[in-house]
């Protein structure tokens, strides 16, 4: 049995310095030359210690790794050296190459990793040094500029309250300059309105003196006409012509018999409108509602008028037409609107005349009541109460005059849903004030003002039915109250008749030619073709 060799044995084997197990750091392990290998006799390899007892035989062809040499450990095992780290790109313009990064240490150098990370922490402690410092100076920073924001936020306050109260206090000075000023403006303007209303006053009364000086000199002409005409000193004729002349014996219904089937076209969807002119005691009321509108015999133009539309309309019940009737009735009193079917007692409210919309043409007039009706006799009872609130007076030319003009409406609506049709119309009778002379008439105060409203606004009449009939582009509707409202009726879209009633007397003789003279004008005008107005 042969000896393992001891380690004396070991340590007289040639050992080449590098044949550590532990790499040393920037050595390489020299390869030796091919002659100085090929001379040097193999060492033969360390044999191990054999325990006692009988060998057991090993196979020839494995060698023990430990029995190499250390030159063929060297040629068989290259050294393991680190590796240094090379950049492989390109170093950075502005100054030297970033450090290179250490490689990763073997698994079994414990101690290099452990210096490795000794250091890393090192330089993580001295990163963590630097950030503490950093933060405590952003944290010193944010402190000085929140204490800036606090103060800047006091001085925005601080500021901000200041102007608050300059702009209270110049508020309130531009309120008292604004409230002064518009004070005097209006004061201006109450007074500049107080000083025109005195002017269009003193026009107004000028204006109804000079009317009152035209009419007086004409009525004085015609009279002095009439004498001449009357005493025979001059062969003087005055010639009229008329639709119809009716004698002082006429009848009431010879009149509405002449007028009926004027009427009855209001059924059919026109517009009819109804004049009764006239000096004052000529008999106009009594034309159009008689002395007694329940009287069949002595009953005048409007109760006759509302007995046929309503018996018309029964018998066209059995055609399919369905008629709906509303009644109204005002006043216009020293030009301003009176509504006479209002309760006694109640105070009057206030009337105008507006259009119906903007678009439209037709006239009416808001808060005048417009009472619906069945039949005839109840018409008749709306007749009799507005006749007990119109305005009468005691004058020197009748003891019971009418001081107003009187518009009595009857509001037609017709409908057929046989035939898909309807239309609407409006009856208007209009009894007009008498015109008379203020010194015959010899009514002084109240009375004087209304013979002034009553004849300006017979004049604005005449102006208007004379501007149709000379097809001027401008029509003065609104000179008068009374042509403004009837503008409908005499614009050319309705059916228009004139009853022109005149005084048998002597005395009256120059009113009643003033009288003819203007019916003759009307008859003369020519105001265009009515038109139904049907849906």
């Amino acid at each position: 049995m042969a000896e393992a060799p001891g380690p004396s044995a070991r340590g007289r084997g040639k050992v080449h310095p590098s044949a550590s197990r532990l790499p040393v750091r920037g050595v390489r392990a020299k390869r030796p030359a091919a002659a100085q290998e090929a001379a040097e006799p193999p060492v033969p390899p360390v044999q191990k210690r054999a325990r006692p007892g009988p060998a057991a035989p090993r196979p020839a062809e494995r060698v023990p790794l430990r029995a190499l040499s250390v030159a063929a450990a060297a040629r068989a095992v290259p050294p393991q050296v680190p590796r240094k780290a090379t950049a492989t790109g390109a170093a950075p313009r502005g100054g030297a190459a970033p450090p290179s990064r250490p490689s990763k240490r073997p698994h079994w150098d414990l101690k290099g990793q452990l210096g490795d990370l000794r250091v890393a922490l090192d330089a993580s402690r001295s990163r963590a040094e630097a950030l503490q410092r950093e933060n405590q100076a952003l944290q010193l920073q944010l402190g000085r500029a929140e204490e800036g924001l606090v103060s800047c936020r006091e001085e925005m306050g601080r500021m901000r309250r200041e102007h608050e109260e300059e702009l209270g206090k110049n508020k309130e000075q531009h309120e008292e300059e604004v409230a002064r000023m518009r004070k005097e403006h209006e004061d201006e303007l109450g007074r500049m309105r107080k000083e025109l209303g005195t002017v269009t006053q003193e026009l107004g009364d000028k204006v109804a003196q000079a009317e009152a000086k035209i009419l007086d000199l004409t009525n004085r002409l015609e009279e002095k006409e009439s004498r001449v005409g009357r005493d025979g000193s001059s062969s003087v004729r005055h010639e009229f012509s008329f639709d119809r002349v009716f004698p002082p014996g006429a009848t009431q219904r010879e009149v509405f018999d002449e007028v009926s089937a004027l009427v009855q076209s209001a059924l059919d969807g026109f517009h009819v409108c109804i004049f009764a002119y006239g000096q004052t005691g000529s008999g106009k009321t009594y034309t159009l509602e008689g002395p007694d509108p329940c009287d069949p015999q002595a009953a005048g133009l409007a109760p006759r008028a509302v007995r046929l539309l309503f018996q018309r309309a029964r018998e066209l019940a059995q055609e399919g037409w369905q008629y709906e009737f509303c009644a109204s009735y005002l006043e216009i009193y020293n030009e301003s609107l009176r509504d006479l079917l209002a309760a006694p007692g109640e105070p009057p409210a206030e009337l105008g005349i507006r259009r119906v919309s903007a678009a439209s043409e037709e006239l009416h007039v808001p808060n005048l009541r417009r009472l619906p009706v069945r039949c005839h006799d109840e018409v008749l009872q709306l007749l009799q109460r507005a006749g007990a609130q119109r305005a009468v007076a005691r004058t020197g030319s009748n003891e019971r005059s009418s001081r107003s003009h009187g518009v009595f409406q009857l509001h037609i609506r017709g409908s057929n849903p046989r035939r898909d049709v309807s239309c609407a119309s409006v009856l208007s009778l209009v009894d007009l004030a008498g015109s008379e002379r203020l010194e015959k008439g010899g009514a002084p105060g109240g009375r004087l003002r209304e013979t002034q409203a009553i004849n300006s606004s017979l004049s604005a009449l005449g102006l208007v039915i004379l501007a149709l009939s000379r097809k001027e582009p401008h029509v003065p509707y609104r000179n008068s109250k009374l042509t403004y409202l009837l503008q409908n009726s005499l614009g050319g879209s309705a059916k228009m008749l004139m009853i022109v009633n005149i005084s048998p007397l002597e005395e009256n003789f120059c009113e009643s030619l003033s009288s003819l003279r203007f019916a003759s004008k009307v008859n003369e005008c020519v105001i265009g073709t009515a038109r139904a107005n049907w849906k």
